[in-house]
């Protein structure tokens, strides 16, 4: 299963951040695990499948406007 952070997905697919975490919390798609990034914190993985449906879910909701 291929995983990515938030960030890493956002920046690929120029979404925002916030949108696509509600989408996510929406869907009760939990993140699978957590990656080190920085020394600080690390930061959570969500499986490339569930980022995916969470964008699709937001292009639907921006055609209906």
């Amino acid at each position: 299963m291929k995983t990515m952070t938030l960030k890493e997905y956002c920046e690929l697919h120029k979404i925002a951040k916030t949108t696509l975490l509600f989408h996510l919390e929406k869907l009760n798609f939990p993140p699978c695990g957590s990656v080190q990034v920085s020394r600080r914190r690390p930061s959570y993985v969500w499986s490339v499948d569930n980022l995916n449906i969470a964008k699709d879910r937001i292009k639907h909701r921006m055609v209906g406007l």
